[in-house]
Formats: C-alpha cells, sequence, structure tokens
C-alpha cells in the first residue's frame, strides 16, 4: 500500500509538471478563451528562433495561432495545445479576427462576385437609387477590363467563371472584417465583408500583385474534356392505383428522346434511370413494394433496356392508407443506391399525384422534411430535383398542402424551384412536360460538348425567349451544373494571398 501511495504520489507530480508547462495561445484584446489567430500571405518558411534557421515553407492562407511576440517576430503553431511551435515574421501574416469563412454558392443566376478594392466604391453601389444596376454596371465594367478594355476605376476582382467544388477542392475565404449596411433604395440589409482570397496566373503557379485594377489576360474557360460530360436522369414514378397512364406517359416520352438522339453523335450523352414507389407497407401493407428500382442508370444508356424496363412497371392493384406517401424515401433511393459517379448533370424528377409524408408522419421512412431531403441531395450528389405534381382532382384537398412540400423540395439557390404542376392532372400536358424536359437536357449536353454554348453559360442569364417556366428552370440549372462541372475538372484553388484589401458584397435586384 505504501508502494503504491509513493508511485502514484510521483505521477500525480508528473503530471501536475506536464500540465503546468502546456501553453496557451495568446489572448483576443478584451477576450479570455477566444486566442489570437493570423493568416499567412504569402509563402513564408518557418523558423526555429526569430530570425533563424529556415524550415518548411507555410502556403499561403495557413491559419496559425499567435503564441507570442518578439518585435517583428510572431512564435505560431498549428494548434491551441501548444505543441510544436515555431516562428515567422511578423509581416508575413496578417490578423485573423473572425475566425469564420465565406464560401462561392454555385448559381448561375447570381453572376460573377464583386471584389472591391475600396469602401468607398462599395458604398457607391450601396447608397444608389438603384444598387442591383449600378452593381450591374460595375460588373460589365469588370468584364470589359477583363477582356482587355480600360480597367476598372472599382472593382479589383471578379469571382471564378466555374464554380469550385467545395466538396472535393475545398475553396473558402477567409473573413477578415464584416458590417452591416442598409441599401438606402429599399431599407434592405446587405452585408458587407473584408475577406482574404488568393490566386494564381493563368498557368495555375502562384503570382503576387499589387495591381488596383483588372488588367490581366482574360481567364479562359477551364481546359477541360467536355466529352466526358454526361447527364444522369431519374424518373422517381408513384405507381399507386390511379397511375398508368403516367407511366405510360413516360414511356412515350423518353422513347421519343431517345430516338432523337440515338442517330446522334450524342448517344451517350445523358442515361435514364426509372424507380417507381408506392408508400409505406406499415402503411399499406398490400402494396407489394415501398420503393423499387425498374431500370439504373447503367441500363439506362441503352434505350432498349430501359423501354423493358418501364414495361415491367405497372400500378398497384390495392390502396393506400390515405392520399399520402412516402415520396421522400425514394428520393432518397435515388440518391443512395443509383450510382451517379459518371454524370456532371444530375437530375431527380418525381412524378405523383400525392402529397408526401412530412418529418412528422409516423409512417415517414427518412424523418426529413422537403427542405432537408433538398439539402442533403443538394451536399451528396450536387443535384437538381425536379417535381411533375399531378393535380388531379382527386386530391384537391391536399393540393396546397403537397405544393408547399414539394416547392421546398425542389428549391434552387437563387432560382425558382423546379416545381411544375399539371392542372387537372391532364395525361396528355404530362407526357409533353415529360418529354420536353428529358429533351432539354439531351440538347444542353450536347451544346456543352460542342462548346456551342461558349461563354453564354457563365456570363448569359436565362434569355428572354425562353417563355415557359419549365424550359427556363431546367436551362438555369443546367447551366449551375455545368459550372459545377467546370469547377470540379479544371477549376483549382489559387494559390496567393492577394495584398490588397478586398471588401465583397452581392447585391440584387429587389423584390
Amino acid at each position: 500500500m505504501k508502494t503504491r501511495f509513493i508511485l502514484s504520489a510521483i505521477a500525480t507530480i508528473i503530471l501536475s509538471t506536464t500540465f503546468a508547462q502546456a501553453r496557451e495561445p495568446l489572448p483576443m484584446d478584451g477576450k479570455t478563451s477566444l486566442y489570437q489567430r493570423v493568416l499567412i500571405r504569402e509563402q513564408t518558411p518557418r523558423l526555429d528562433t526569430p530570425g533563424g534557421t529556415k524550415g518548411a515553407l507555410l502556403p499561403s492562407l495557413q491559419a496559425l495561432f499567435v503564441y507570442a511576440e518578439d518585435g517583428d517576430w510572431l512564435q505560431v503553431g498549428y494548434g491551441d495545445a501548444g505543441e510544436d511551435l515555431f516562428w515567422i515574421a511578423a509581416n508575413a501574416a496578417t490578423p485573423w479576427r473572425q475566425n469564420i469563412v465565406a464560401t462561392f454558392e454555385g448559381s448561375e443566376n447570381l453572376g460573377r462576385l464583386l471584389f472591391f478594392g475600396n469602401e468607398n466604391a462599395v458604398y457607391d453601389a450601396i447608397e444608389s437609387e438603384n444598387p442591383a444596376r449600378t452593381a450591374a454596371e460595375m460588373r460589365d465594367a469588370a468584364l470589359a477590363a477583363e477582356q482587355g478594355g480600360a480597367p476598372s476605376e472599382d472593382v479589383i476582382a471578379l469571382g471564378p467563371r466555374a464554380t469550385p467544388d467545395l466538396r472535393n477542392n475545398l475553396y473558402v475565404m477567409p473573413i477578415l472584417q464584416s458590417e452591416e449596411a442598409i441599401l438606402e433604395s429599399n431599407g434592405a440589409f446587405v452585408n458587407v465583408l473584408k475577406v482574404a482570397v488568393a490566386r494564381a496566373n493563368a498557368s495555375g503557379v502562384a503570382v503576387a500583385t499589387d495591381s488596383n485594377s483588372i488588367t490581366e489576360a482574360p481567364i479562359a474557360l477551364p481546359d477541360v474534356d467536355r466529352n466526358n460530360f454526361k447527364a444522369g436522369v431519374v424518373f422517381v414514378v408513384d405507381t399507386t392505383i390511379s397511375m398508368e397512364s403516367y407511366i405510360r406517359g413516360t414511356k412515350d416520352a423518353l422513347a421519343e428522346v431517345y430516338e432523337s438522339f440515338a442517330v446522334s453523335d450524342y448517344d451517350d450523352a445523358v442515361s435514364f434511370g426509372l424507380i417507381g414507389y408506392r408508400d409505406s407497407l406499415e402503411a399499406a401493407p398490400g402494396l407489394e413494394y415501398d420503393v423499387k428500382t425498374f431500370v439504373s442508370l447503367e441500363e439506362g444508356a441503352d434505350p432498349a433496356a430501359f423501354l423493358n424496363g418501364i414495361e415491367q412497371m405497372t400500378e398497384a392493384t390495392s390502396t393506400s392508407r390515405n392520399f399520402r406517401e412516402d415520396s421522400y424515401a425514394a428520393i432518397d433511393h435515388a440518391l443512395r443506391e443509383m450510382n451517379w459517379a459518371d454524370y456532371g448533370a444530375r437530375y431527380i424528377v418525381l412524378v405523383t399525384d400525392a402529397g408526401p409524408r412530412e418529418a412528422d408522419d409516423e409512417f415517414s421512412k427518412t424523418g426529413l422534411t422537403g427542405r432537408a431531403l433538398n439539402s442533403l441531395v443538394k451536399e451528396r450528389l450536387g443535384a437538381a430535383i425536379a417535381v411533375m405534381h399531378l393535380q388531379t382532382s382527386s386530391g384537391a384537398s391536399d393540393h396546397a398542402r403537397a405544393e408547399s412540400a414539394y416547392r421546398d423540395l425542389a428549391r434552387q439557390s437563387n432560382l425558382a424551384p423546379l416545381y411544375f404542376p399539371v392542372r387537372e392532372g391532364d395525361p396528355t400536358l404530362y407526357t409533353q412536360a415529360a418529354r420536353q424536359l428529358g429533351q432539354l437536357v439531351v440538347d444542353q449536353v450536347s451544346q456543352f460538348r460542342t462548346g456551342s454554348s461558349g461563354n453564354a453559360i457563365l456570363e448569359a442569364p436565362t434569355s428572354g425567349d425562353e417563355s415557359d417556366a419549365l424550359t427556363a428552370a431546367i436551362q438555369s440549372a443546367g447551366r449551375t451544373m455545368q459550372l459545377a462541372y467546370l469547377g470540379r475538372e479544371g477549376v483549382r484553388a489559387h494559390l496567393m494571398f492577394l495584398k490588397l484589401t478586398l471588401l465583397i458584397v452581392t447585391l440584387t435586384a429587389p423584390d
């Protein structure tokens, strides 16, 4: 017992000494639990002592905790546990007080982001009578400068042409300072952010810049093999009683779409998958299945395989529990069970006359809301969900609730939701819409592969001659996915910390 007590006491002393020697980073001014951090400006070596032996290079935008200051030198570390400390020149870093970052949001409808070189230019836009128009004029001037025209007086840089793929190539902008302003035109609040960004020249090599204007050569679209770009479209079809005419309509519509590109050079451009769903078997045991794959995306590359698969799809012979069905489980099935890896554009098309089982429904398999499921699909796949809501007379009492839920399910960032009501549930109108959607996707892929769309997918909003909602919405969603593909295949995170003070603000037309 005595020996054990002595050993225990020695261990306690050793542990106490170790903890006492552990160092904490310097606190922020006026704070006790928030630590000072800095961001590396340009590549700089780590040093063993102030001005001492140089070690490995630290990359631009590396975040570090500050442990000590010694004149022109900072002692820093990667974490806050006091381990692996080293020194850097103080002027090689900039303070990072916010400890939060901003990212680029992928949407062709937003236009390229504006980076300003000074606060005056930002507030010229914010305080103008028409901020959206002022911002558009500034963007046009910056685009002209990027193409070799006169330097922009206000905008120092534009956001990337293609959307960086944040899942595979995390591109973030540390926020150095933020403030809130009010648009004088309508009283709306807008955030103004001072951010740190990095850049490279057209070859991807890091370059420093002190320029106050956009004077470099135009930044070309990423040089990627567009022939590898394909679209995967999965139709998720309600197969409960009363859906037989829509099942046949889907077959007729896609048979025509397959026929249209079978004789072209783009017969591998689009693949259609097919999932049928009914409802929870707990709610209605006689339905045979809740969700079933009839055609995978791999099989759907062959028109004969798809048409054979849809021939096996029939409507149920047993009734559902009520006019709500678990369509969200079918969307989740498409997310998890289909192989989407080979497809740059990804669409899930829900076809139903019934409302969904929401998160609080006892028979909901996913336990998700439409908004949550949409976010999950965006995060995991970067896919667009379209809903063709067959508003039949038998479900009239449920239409309003279903429409609200499906608009959430089909929402898009800064674009109209891909929600398309089929009035009176007209089978002919549905077949036309399904054919139109399929053909739009095929046409977009073929245009993207040939490059005939050029920079239009990056600079031009939806044109005025796109008269109907389905065409406009699908084309916008497709352009957004093309941007993401270019970002995924051809854009790499910039390498060089931009020395200038940058402010960023997003302005859109007021409602």
